[in-house]
């Protein structure tokens, strides 16, 4: 005999966001340790079978509690980084997702691409069409944790994106096609708008405000 009531529904995720130019702590429901970049947040799926994080936007560190038993995924569009008993970072970039692995190992599973397991003191940036890596001191280049934008051969756009994060006002190119010009240095997050005006000194750019916004234009 057939029965018909409610049916069951997936249980509303936790979310978290942190504020402009503010990060934010947070010890997760298995007490692992979530540290959100400025500007950014997350929705947090955890059930009896597996943990799994959307981060919707943003960046963050994750601290992870081993439970061999469930699974702990991070998910952005186009890619999905999967625990393997770890301390990581994931930044959600337009059209890229780019992972820091502090200790441990991560599997990296990209749209079109072999799964890769990125081992400590390597990063991973999955663009959408490939996914490129290197080495980096955790000690020394902590990135955003540390209030620094830590740029190798970095695209443009990325550190516009990054520096936004830390502005209360909106940051942008003047012409999108620049987004893709790459740089290397080290610019201090928490102060956007003197890295702003240092890393468009480089390319002969430099900043203009106007009703909308800081934007980064031909000097």
């Amino acid at each position: 005999l057939l029965t018909h009531g409610p049916m069951a529904s997936a249980p509303e995720p936790l979310r978290f966001a942190s504020e402009t130019g503010r990060r934010r702590h947070v010890v997760l429901p298995d007490g692992s340790g979530l540290l959100l970049d400025a500007a950014s947040s997350v929705a947090v799926h955890f059930t009896a079978e597996r943990r799994r994080i959307e981060l919707e936007r943003g960046a963050a560190r994750f601290d992870v509690r081993h439970d061999a038993a469930r699974p702990f995924e991070v998910r952005t569009p186009g890619a999905a980084m999967t625990a393997l008993g770890t301390s990581f970072s994931v930044d959600r970039l337009s059209g890229a997702a780019e992972l820091r692995v502090f200790s441990g190992r991560v599997q990296m599973a990209a749209e079109g691409q072999a799964p890769r397991v990125v081992p400590g003191r390597q990063w991973a940036l999955f663009d959408g069409w490939a996914i490129a890596g290197g080495s980096f001191d955790p000690a020394a280049h902590a990135d955003w944790q540390d209030d620094w934008l830590d740029a190798e051969a970095m695209r443009l756009g990325f550190a516009i994106e990054r520096l936004g994060r830390y502005s209360a006002v909106p940051i942008r190119l003047g012409e999108p096609a620049l987004s893709s010009r790459t740089f290397s240095g080290r610019f201090r997050l928490d102060e956007p708008r003197q890295s702003l005006a240092l890393i468009g000194a480089l390319f002969g750019l430099q900043p203009r405000e106007r009703a909308d916004g800081i934007y980064l234009v031909a000097a």
